[in-house]
Formats: structure tokens, C-alpha cells, sequence
């Protein structure tokens, strides 16, 4: 799941996680040092 796959919901895989708390800041600034 790449977080520019946009759900239903218009939001990105990534941003949907960090609105449901699955995801903390640190972890999402890893992510994005990956990409």
C-alpha cells in the first residue's frame, strides 16, 4: 500500500492511518525519509 493510493474516503493510505492514531509522527518521518 504506496501512501499515494487515495481510499474513498480522499485521503492517502498514510494520512488514514495517522488519523486513526495507527501511525506516530516519528514513524510517518521515516516513511517519508524512504520514499
Amino acid at each position: 500500500a504506496r501512501p499515494s493510493i487515495k481510499d474513498g474516503g480522499g485521503l492517502s493510505s498514510l494520512e488514514r492511518a495517522m488519523e486513526m492514531g495507527a501511525i506516530t509522527d516519528e514513524e510517518l518521518f521515516i516513511l517519508l525519509a524512504e520514499s
